[in-house]
Parts: structure tokens; sequence; C-alpha cells
């Protein structure tokens, strides 16, 4: 029998407020986006937050290992008197379209989207509505903030604060260091991904490269000593696959030339960011330092930057604070940290009525 995993802080009906689907258009593309709006209770209107999910395709609740981390992030701030929406990634659920061929900035269209059908409910205050973006989401919002004066605010989850290519390689360091692969074993693999990632630095389809890859991929995998090679993958054969098929996407290729700094740059509205000190994927003192300072160099006159004791990626008190605990931890995102961004959203949508 299968064991049962125990996720306390999934929210349990009935609720003290109303939650109705809530679907829009992306006009550019054609398509239609699903998701759930969740109301406080009384006329309104109401301040709002609109989630965006981190990387991969995502549910509405952005599910992670049985953790529905949007859906206990919607419950707490929806009980305290906002309103939320939170949506399917194109693709994924009840939303239309196509996710594999969507990069990150058709995502943030999409979030724009979404922006504009919201402001028109009636039960929203159209002037305080804000953009609560986790991981990718937290390089969305920017993007969406840096285009519209509408935005009210901006609060980033382990978002990105210097280019992607620079994130992406400390976080397979720190992954991997995680998983016990030695410091000269750790200095190889980046100067292999980056050569990689030099590859696929241009417009040329996978067929094309493929003489090219084979090979350089084989015998990278060959050349990890033994012991370590079930820590990349179970053969030279699954591990090119593995690669190709994630860094060939569309969206890896926009992914990984992405420079969050002239969206932070353009940014007016007031911004939160936060990030845990056990984070291995978005490395905090890389990534909330940066922001800081970007933010401070353009004079910018209303953001936060905290970041929070011993939570991970997830924002999960941790203990060994690898990847792999994710799922075995029953807490779903710090109750410290919502009751923070939660305050944080009421002070500043107070402030300026």
């Amino acid at each position: 029998m299968a064991q049962e995993i125990n996720r306390p802080q999934t929210p349990v009906e009935p609720f003290p407020y109303t939650a109705e689907p809530f679907q829009f258009e992306n006009k550019e593309v054609a398509i239609t986006l699903h998701g759930t709006l969740t109301l406080p209770q009384g006329e309104g209107p109401f301040p709002a937050a609109i989630l965006i999910s981190g990387s991969g395709p995502t549910d509405r609740d952005e599910t992670i290992l049985d953790h529905k981390i949007f859906l206990v992030i919607a419950d707490y701030l929806t009980r305290q008197g906002i309103a939320v929406l939170r949506y399917d990634d194109r693709g994924v659920g009840e939303s239309e379209g196509n996710h594999y061929k969507a990069n990150s900035m058709d995502l943030a269209n999409d979030t724009n989207a979404a922006f504009l059908a919201l402001a028109k409910h009636g039960k929203i205050d159209a002037n305080h509505i804000g953009l609560i973006g986790h991981s990718e989401g937290g390089m969305i919002a920017p993007i969406v903030a840096s285009k519209s004066s509408d935005v009210d605010y901006v609060v980033l989850l382990a978002g990105p604060g210097v280019p992607i290519d620079e994130l992406m390689a400390e976080q397979n360091r720190q992954v991997y260091k995680s998983q016990g692969l030695p410091k000269n074993e750790l200095d190889r693999n980046e100067k292999f991904n980056k050569s990689l990632y030099n590859i696929f630095d241009n417009d040329k389809p996978v067929a094309e490269l493929y003489d090219t890859l084979l090979p350089f991929i084989h015998n990278y995998y060959e050349s990890i000593p033994k012991e370590y090679q079930a820590l990349f993958s179970p053969s030279k054969e699954v591990f090119y696959m593995a690669i190709v098929g994630t860094v060939s996407s569309p969206w890896f290729r926009y992914f990984l030339q992405f420079d969050p700094t002239p969206y932070l740059k353009k940014i007016t509205c007031p911004v939160l960011a936060v990030n845990g000190s056990k984070d291995i994927q978005v490395i905090s003192s890389q990534n909330l330092g940066a922001i800081e300072e970007i933010l401070t160099y353009t004079g910018h006159q209303d953001f936060t930057i905290r970041e929070y004791q011993n939570l991970n990626h997830l924002f999960q008190n941790c203990s060994t604070c690898t990847v792999q605990e994710y799922g075995e931890l029953e807490e779903s995102f710090s109750k410290k940290v919502l009751a923070d961004v939660t305050t944080w959203i009421m002070e500043k949508t107070k402030n300026r009525e």
C-alpha cells in the first residue's frame, strides 16, 4: 500500500470566501486560459494579486510533489481580504495553447492578458492589482510591470536578479554539491555546461547540431567517474536525450539568454523581493543582492529585500535542504513568509488609496 502523503496546509472546504472559475483570452495568439479567482467576503472592490508560476508546464495550484503552493498562498491572502487569481499555464489543465513552443515572453503576455481581464471584474479594485511571481514567475512579473504603469506592486518569490546563464551555473553547482559531487567534478561540470550553452547559442535546429552534440555529451558522461555517473543519468544515451530535450526547447533557448536587469530597472511600483537562505536553485545571496543593487542604482523609492533563514526554493523550512527533500517535507509554504507578504501588500494598497 502506498504511503499517504501528509500536506496539512492544503486548504479544505468549506472556505470563508468565494472561489469562481475565471477565464481570459490572450488575443495576440487567440488562446483562452482558465483559472480560479478567489474573492473575500463582502461587496468589494478588493485589492488583488495574480500568481505567476515557475518553470515548466504548471497548473493553477503550482502543484509540486503534491504541494499545492499557489492554492495555499491564495487561500491565505483571500482570508486576509486580498482577491487572488491563479491560472493554468498555456497547454496545461483547461488552458489552451502549446507550452513547449512558448518562451518566457509569451508567458508574460499571458500574464498581461490576465491582468487586463481581472481589471474589468466588478469586485476588483483595478487600481490595486499586483503580481506575485515564484522562480521564473519572478522573472515574468518584472517583464509585465516594466511595460505597464497600471501594475500596483510586485512580489518576487525567489526571482532572478542576474543573467540566467550565471544563475544556472550557480544552481547546477549547488544542486550537485548537495548530492555529494566533489569540487573538481563541479568545476568540470560548469565548464561542460558553458560549452554546451555556447553550442546552442544560435538559431540552428537540433538536427544540424547532432554531429557536434552527440560525441560532446557522450564523451563528457564517459569521463565522469563511475561512482558519480548515477547523479547525472543511468546511461550516456539517457543523458544525451535529457539534455537535448531540455536545452533545445524554444523556452530554454530564450531563458538562457535572458537578463532581468533591463526589466527590473524600469519598474516604478513597490517591489518586495524575498528568498530563502537555503535555496539551491535561485541562490539568495547572488540574486537578492543583484536585485537590491539594480533598484538602488535606478533610485527606486519603494522596495524591500528580505532573506529568510533556513528556507529552500519552495519556502519550506528544510533539514537537508536538497531538491529531493521537497516532497519529504510536510510544510508547503512558510507561514512566516505568507504573513509578511500579506502584511506588505495590505500596507502598500492602503497607503496609496
